[in-house]
Formats: C-alpha cells, sequence, structure tokens
C-alpha cells in the first residue's frame, strides 16, 4: 500500500510538473494576449514617465496590446519593486527601475522585501542620464569643482550642500571623506526642490538633474560645476566629471532598465528586448528622448544584468568607506 501510494504521488508530482512547463511554453508562444502593466516606482510626472509613454505607442504597434503605466510610489521606489518581485512570471507586470532601485535601495533602506539580483530578469537598459553639481550664478560657493573641494577644505562645515537622494549624500561624503573637505549637507525631496533652494541661496550648491537644470544654466541663474558622468555631454564639452578627481567614482550615470520577475519566459524577455532595440535604432525616438533630458540606451539583457551586480559592488564599497548605516 505504502508503495503504491508513493508511486501516485510521484505520477501526480511529474503530472503537475510538466503541465506547468506545458503552460509557461504555451502562454509564452501566444504573449501577449492582454494589456502590459509597466509599474513605474515614481509618482506621476517626470523622467521615468516621459520614458514610458514615449516608448508604448510605439512598443503597442508591435505587440499588439497596451503598455498600461501604473504608479506605486514610496520606500525610495521599493514599494514598486517588491509588487514586481512577487508578481506572476508571465510577461504582464514589468517594472521601470532606477538604478539606485537596484543597487542601492536594498543597502541603505532597512527591511526590503527583494534582492534586486535572484528576483528580477533583466530585460533591457532603457535611457540614462546625468546629475550635476551646480552652484548660483550669483553665489558666493565657488566658480569651479576643484574651487569647491578647497573650500571644504578650508573653510570646514561653512557651505551647504543639497541632494534629493541618498546615492548624492553618498557621493559628497565620499568625496569631502577622500579630500578632507567638510560641507553641511541638506536632504530634499526631488531635484525640482534643490533647484529651488539654489535659486532663493538657501543652500550654496547642490546634486541636481541635467534634465531639470539645463535651462537654468543656460539662462546664467546656475554654475555647472562638474557632471556625474565620465561620458560627454554636448552642451557642456569641457565640463569635469566627478571621477576627474575622485577616481574611485568612476561612472555615476544614472540608468532606468526594465525588468520582469524572475522565472519569466526567456522568449517573452527577448522578444521585449528585441521590440525596443528595435525602437531605438529610430532616430525620432533618440530625439524625443533627448528633448526629456535623457539619453537613449539598449543593449542585452545579460549587459543589464552585469551593470546592476558592477553597481552593487561599486556601493558596497563606498558605504562601506563613509560608514553608512542603513535607514540612516
Amino acid at each position: 500500500m505504502r508503495r503504491a501510494l508513493q508511486s501516485i504521488m510521484l505520477v501526480l508530482a511529474l503530472t503537475v510538473a510538466s503541465s506547468s512547463v506545458l503552460a509557461q511554453g504555451a502562454s509564452a508562444s501566444d504573449w501577449p494576449k492582454r494589456p502590459i502593466k509597466v509599474i513605474i516606482p515614481f509618482p506621476p510626472g517626470g523622467a521615468p514617465d516621459a520614458l514610458m509613454r514615449i516608448i508604448a505607442q510605439f512598443v503597442q504597434a508591435d505587440l499588439g496590446q497596451p503598455l498600461v503605466i501604473e504608479n506605486r510610489p514610496g520606500a525610495g521606489t521599493t514599494i514598486g519593486a517588491q509588487h514586481v518581485a512577487s508578481a506572476q512570471p508571465d510577461g504582464y507586470t514589468l517594472l521601470l527601475a532606477l538604478d539606485s532601485t537596484m543597487n542601492l535601495a536594498p543597502q541603505t533602506i532597512k527591511d526590503v522585501r527583494y534582492d534586486p539580483l535572484k528576483d528580477f530578469a533583466p530585460i533591457t537598459l532603457l535611457a540614462r542620464n546625468t546629475g550635476l553639481l551646480v552652484t548660483s550664478g550669483e553665489g558666493p560657493a565657488s566658480k569651479t569643482y576643484r574651487e569647491l573641494l578647497a573650500r571644504g577644505k578650508a573653510e570646514p562645515n561653512k557651505l551647504t550642500y543639497g541632494s534629493p537622494t541618498v546615492q548624492g549624500r553618498l557621493i559628497m561624503a565620499f568625496m569631502a571623506k577622500k579630500k578632507g573637505a567638510h560641507f553641511v549637507m541638506v536632504p530634499f525631496k526631488g531635484p525640482p526642490e534643490v533647484d529651488q533652494a539654489l535659486l532663493t541661496k538657501s543652500i550654496d550648491f547642490g546634486s541636481t538633474a541635467y534634465a531639470t537644470s539645463r535651462d537654468l544654466i543656460a539662462s546664467g541663474k546656475f554654475i555647472p560645476l562638474a557632471k556625474y558622468t565620465t561620458n560627454p555631454i554636448p552642451l557642456y564639452p569641457d565640463l569635469p566629471s566627478l571621477a576627474d578627481e575622485i577616481p574611485e567614482l568612476g561612472d555615476l550615470t544614472n540608468w532606468l532598465g526594465l525588468f520582469a520577475p524572475a522565472g519569466t519566459p526567456p522568449e517573452i524577455i527577448d522578444r521585449l528586448n528585441r521590440v525596443i532595440n528595435t525602437l531605438y535604432a529610430d532616430k525620432d525616438v533618440q530625439e524625443r528622448l533627448e528633448k526629456a533630458g535623457m539619453f537613449a540606451y539598449a543593449g542585452s539583457a545579460v549587459e543589464l544584468g552585469g551593470l546592476v551586480k558592477s553597481d552593487i559592488e561599486r556601493w558596497k564599497r563606498i558605504i562601506a568607506e563613509v560608514g553608512y548605516v542603513a535607514g540612516e
């Protein structure tokens, strides 16, 4: 009786397993049959929304199903990410993730319930943006990046620095430690708030987004001191990179990437990747993204996965160097 029962249980287990594989294969072969939801872990508006709305109309034409954008902000983008990490891996729930969603939030926010390397399947990089270190055009802070660091050393805790992200605060803490400088950190909710504080001279210098600050730079209200990326910016060909003074920082380009829950069929990942890469070959799309303050990048799923891994390791080193504790 026991052997018979064991045999029956084995057959049932194999049947369930094979049925699951067959169902997954079938769902991948006729995907998509309904709208695809893209979770954006930010409030409506801003660069992520603009990016997906530009992409959505082209992707719908190729796939025959709309991309439905759902904003799930909160907890440093981790609420939206956790939702996708626990979603069915059927290709109908995707995540538009900022780089910090994957490489920094799990290391700096307490009780994050996802593993960026185990719980997601990378699809493709979508865009890169860069932060800028700027000061008011009328402010006394400094006119160059090196002068700023020198003043921070000669006049400790005199200059105030504003940043909308933990990333920006970690970068400045790392730079200050390497150069023996001291600044007063002022946290903000987003780049627009940093820009406003600079305009009203509430802070001396700050970290802000290229997309939000370029018009203020063009009008002379802001002076760019350095860029976070090591790549050239056509509008500012002579602007130094943070890495010029602190090589250990490397390229600090912000990026946006598309992810699915781990276990999503490879056929679905590959098809989404091909659609995006084909779309990005269109110069009109590239120009539209650049006007929105972003630079179009795509590539393979493997490349995006490698980028996540290398970024995680870089931030581990920076966090250890400055002694940051999760939740601070």
